[in-house]
């Protein structure tokens, strides 16, 4: 109730919509029956969010609104995962630490809880697969020559990473540190059938994505390379000269996140200077180192090679957007809090005099709570100052359903693609995701007369969606006539546009 309680305000609203809105249309158009793609937008996403999407759409019928509600959703479950996954490690008390700073983190609230795009639910599926590894290899960890007998949540655990892998192909890094944590905890299990089956299950889980490689050489890893590139500037994709910069960023990011930055923009010198960072920062190393010396190695193990490998292939981790790329560690970061906090609950219970354990074990919990929830103040803050919205394009879609007439088709101008909101998203494709969203028919003008005049062969006025610029010049042609709310700044508004 929590995590839903702080992901709900402005789930529409901030941030601006993204290129999730490429992703949308996808699943709009999986809904119309006009596609069955293997892949996403991108080729080394599967297509699972996109089929996800579009049974939202046959459930519940088409709506603009749906693909933000799913990663809604999945960010609350993402805090139940994280519960789970600190239960498994440390125990209830261990849990509730780990839901906790997972249910306020900034950054899952505002990006992994509020963008419709397959990334979203990165993290709750690589939390799901943690929590039913670590059940898999709950028992008598000291004896590494006999099989767990919880063996078989291998295969679950394999079905939650297959659907991870699904929603972004980085989620694979984490495979790595998953194999090893079983080795190192049983290594009698690659003697078993339960290894064989959980491999069966993950390439079933994932089998999309196997047929379209065999089908094209490996595109999602061409793909995945070309991608890269634009990120790293290098033709081959990875960047080995900047590895350390990279490095450097990832780590300052974290410690961005951890404590609840929304847009730092800070220098090494300048982040280690601000204690609050250094705090956050110390907190996750000092759990995850805490967790190993307890022998519960998964967090440390899952975490090192994807942290390592991540550096040569982006350089990209500020908290908005980019900070998406960080935040299936924070659940495996927080359940090693969790285990820490519980350790040493544990630990000042049985110490101090009488007198003083209730007083030593309230401040350690409540000392928690306040890390836990601190990211909710900047989080705050930044929502109320920040412009940078979909209140022009939610406007201009309300102002479009109120004024238009039965049966009209509406036209977009395509120098709306022109008007930035954030990363590749634009006015243009916001509108088509509100527009197809309400299942309001559209065609698109390039905003020259003759354009224009081909979309008025009927000789009746219709609303038209247009760059500020294209205004002046049609008025020369045509009668052009502002409809409903005008947002001032906007650059676009919605105008009713006739012959004259």
């Amino acid at each position: 109730m929590v995590a839903a309680v702080v992901r709900w305000p402005n789930l529409w609203l901030i941030p601006a919509f993204t290129d999730e809105t490429r992703e949308a249309a996808l699943a709009m158009a999986i809904y119309h029956g006009q596609a069955a793609p293997l892949t996403n937008v991108n080729p080394y996403i599967g297509a699972f969010w996109n089929y996800l999407v579009a049974a939202g759409f046959w459930t519940f019928g088409l709506s603009p609104w749906l693909p933000r509600a799913v990663s809604f959703v999945g960010g609350v479950a993402t805090v139940a995962a994280t519960w789970w996954l600190g239960r498994e490690l440390g125990g209830r008390l261990a849990a509730t630490v780990a839901a906790a700073f997972m249910a306020a983190n900034s950054t899952h609230i505002l990006v992994n809880s509020h963008v419709g795009w397959s990334h979203a639910i990165t993290p709750l599926f690589t939390t799901l697969g943690f929590a039913c590894l670590a059940r898999a290899l709950a028992g008598d960890d000291r004896d590494p020559q006999s099989a767990p007998s919880k063996a078989p949540w291998l295969i679950p655990a394999a079905v939650a990473f297959g659907l991870a892998v699904q929603t972004h192909l980085t989620a694979g890094l984490f495979l790595i540190g998953a194999g090893l944590t079983a080795i190192l905890m049983h290594p009698v299990l690659v003697q078993t059938r339960w290894p064989l089956l959980a491999g069966a299950a993950f390439f079933l889980v994932t089998a999309n994505l196997v047929l379209y490689n065999v089908a094209t050489g490996g595109h999602s890893f061409t793909g995945g390379l070309e991608h890269v590139a634009d990120y790293t500037g290098e033709e081959t994709g990875y960047d080995t000269r900047a590895y350390g910069e990279n490095f450097g960023r990832l780590t300052l990011a974290s410690a961005w996140i951890l404590s609840g930055a929304i847009e730092k923009r800070r220098f090494l010198g300048e982040s280690l200077a601000e204690p609050l960072l250094l705090l956050y920062l110390g907190l996750a190393v000092g759990g995850s180192v805490w967790a190993a010396w307890r022998r519960r190695w998964l967090p440390l193990l899952a975490m090192v090679p994807y942290v390592l490998v991540m550096p040569l292939v982006n350089p990209k981790y500020e908290p908005l957007l980019n900070g998406r790329y960080l935040t299936p560690l924070l659940p495996l970061v927080f359940a090693a809090v969790g285990l820490a906090t519980a350790d040493a609950w544990r630990g000042l219970r049985g110490r101090p005099p009488r007198g003083l354990r209730g007083v030593s074990t309230a401040a350690l919990l409540a000392g928690v709570a306040v890390l836990a929830f601190y990211p909710l103040f900047p989080l705050a803050r930044y929502e109320r100052s920040t412009e940078r919205t979909n209140h022009a394009v939610l406007v201009a879609s309300h102002v479009v359903q109120t004024h238009r007439q039965a049966g009209e088709t509406v036209l977009l101008d395509r120098g709306l693609d022109g008007i930035f909101q954030m990363a590749a998203g634009s006015v243009y494709k916001s509108m088509q995701l509100l527009l197809g969203g309400h299942d309001v028919p559209y065609a698109d003008v390039d905003g020259r007369p003759s354009s224009i005049n081909e979309a008025l062969t009927e000789g009746s006025p219709r609303l038209a969606l247009l760059h500020g610029d294209r205004v002046a010049p049609l008025r020369r042609s045509f009668t052009v006539t502002p409809v409903g709310e005008q947002v001032r700044g906007a650059g676009f508004g919605v105008y009713r546009i006739a012959p004259r």
